[in-house]
């Protein structure tokens, strides 16, 4: 389980990293004193490069180059918080079948067996339980790992941002990143509250375009540091 910590937080640490190289390309070339005579070129394949960009018509599109590598980070950040919960629930469910500890709060779940497999029936349990869990909704995968995972410290208001922005990932992916009612119901608001890139609170409502800032990503992503380091504080006990 620590190990699965340890590499999420890796990978926070370099997409946070990443997202914030694209912003800052453009504040570089502030201090260009005429960014119209410089081109920029980039290699297309093996000997073909794209057609010369001013550095100056690039500049016009630093919202756009934001937004995306906000969003970018947004994604790729719940997508690894969702293979982090699997993994630790994971972690749970062999250290209960091998008999290195016992985990009642995992509670009833079904497994299946195929007897024409020459895998160990006790592994095919494992893996299809395992596979299973990440199906589930995501309400029910948090709590089960919040309560596998139980510590005495309160990460409630963290994991609701988290939860947050797991409902914003999905209108990302799936409403062209706009707030919708189910996004508002899941959320228990009528409005979508986020941070501006000044870090100031701003609103989003039913149909309205999300937003995504830095100072908004970084909250997450201190809320996911939080979390974690609560977890694996408080399960010294779970195997690595």
């Amino acid at each position: 389980m620590h190990r699965y910590i340890d590499n999420f937080q890796q990978k926070l640490h370099s997409f946070f990293n990443q997202m914030v190289l694209g912003p800052a390309f453009v504040q570089l070339s502030n201090f260009v004193s005429n960014p119209k005579e410089i081109d920029i070129t980039v290699t297309l394949a093996r000997g073909v490069t794209s057609e010369p960009a001013p550095l100056a018509d690039i500049i016009h599109h630093a919202a756009a180059v934001g937004a995306g590598t906000t969003e970018l980070f947004q994604v790729r950040a719940i997508a690894a918080w969702n293979d982090l919960l699997t993994e630790i629930f994971g972690s749970f469910v062999s250290s209960h079948l091998e008999e290195k500890g016992k985990h009642s709060n995992l509670g009833q779940i079904k497994g299946q067996i195929d007897f024409s497999s020459d895998e160990p029936v006790l592994k095919q349990i494992q893996r299809t339980i395992i596979i299973d869990f990440g199906f589930l909704p995501y309400d029910k995968r948090i709590r089960t790992v919040k309560k596998l995972c139980s510590v005495q410290d309160t990460i409630d208001t963290d994991l609701k941002l988290v939860s947050q922005h797991v409902e914003i990932r999905n209108s990302l992916q799936h409403h062209n990143g706009k707030v919708t009612k189910d996004l508002l119901k899941n959320i228990g608001n009528n409005k979508l509250e986020l941070l501006n890139p000044e870090g100031d609170k701003s609103t989003f409502t039913e149909g309205e375009r999300i937003l995504l800032s830095i100072p908004d990503l970084n909250e997450l992503k201190s809320a996911l540091y939080r979390i974690t380091m609560k977890w694996r504080a408080g399960n010294a006990d779970i195997p690595a």
